[in-house]
């Protein structure tokens, strides 16, 4: 795979800075181009009422189906969960980097929200 750039895919309604904010902060991290694309997607099918929160194996699936390019990483961005360092972690697991210890790594694994440090 010759990776040419990243992009990120709005889903919902993000404040154009908002957007150019992530974007900066992923190129700056992971030095490609980064481009911003609008998506569309009905997210009620992959809400968990049990777990009050959307299934993101699921909507990876669908991303990758719609979205997914061999010269492109590609990350969906949902208005429903948290943010900058969320991208840039799950970016981590897209060029596979995995899961650390250390509590200030921005590859740390979290099961809430809270979790997560600025």
């Amino acid at each position: 795979m010759d990776l040419q750039n990243i992009t990120l895919i709005s889903f919902g309604h993000f404040e154009e800075d908002f957007l150019k904010n992530i974007a900066e902060a992923v190129k700056h991290e992971f030095r490609f181009s980064v481009n911003i694309k609008e998506g569309h997607l009905d997210l009620s099918e992959f809400y968990d009422p049990g777990r009050r929160q959307y299934n993101g194996i699921k909507l990876l699936k669908k991303i990758d189906s719609i979205y997914s390019s061999d010269s492109d990483k590609s990350l969906g961005l949902f208005s429903v969960d948290r943010f900058k360092k969320e991208v840039i972690h799950e970016l981590g697991h897209t060029f596979g980097l995995i899961h650390c210890h250390i509590p200030t790594c921005v590859m740390r694994s979290s099961t809430y929200v809270e979790d997560r440090t600025d």
